[in-house]
């Protein structure tokens, strides 16, 4: 693996190769592939489903700020994790659960599977 590894563009994962070209990056990797009937039908549902996996990549990055690579300081960590727990994860689940409500599921979306329904399982 370390060989292949070093002809990767970032020398890590994950990498998608289309035509003989590698891509990089889950959430560019994501976008792509979401392209080809997965970001919705219309601008404004590939606008909301944009919008609806930004919301869950902030509440991941305040998720990793006091996990095992994250804040080292205890205290700090448990402020991290009390903000989280009532501010960050409350409002992401809000959001997607007021866009999951307005559409009738049974996804995101209504009857049309989008990548943010990926994203969340």
């Amino acid at each position: 693996f370390a060989e292949m590894k070093a002809k990767f563009p970032l020398g890590t994962l994950p990498v998608l190769e289309v035509k003989g070209e590698p891509l990089v990056q889950s959430l560019a990797i994501a976008r792509f592939v979401a392209k080809h009937g997965l970001a919705g039908s219309t601008s404004l549902q590939m606008a909301r489903v944009d919008a609806l996996v930004e919301t869950l990549a902030d509440l991941a990055e305040n998720l990793v700020k006091f996990g095992q690579y994250g804040e080292k300081d205890p205290a700090i960590k448990a402020q991290l994790q009390e903000k989280c727990r009532e501010v960050h994860a409350p409002r992401a689940f809000a959001y997607v659960q007021k866009i999951f409500d307005a559409n009738k599921g049974p996804f995101l979306l209504g009857e049309k599977l989008c990548w943010a329904d990926l994203l969340l399982a």
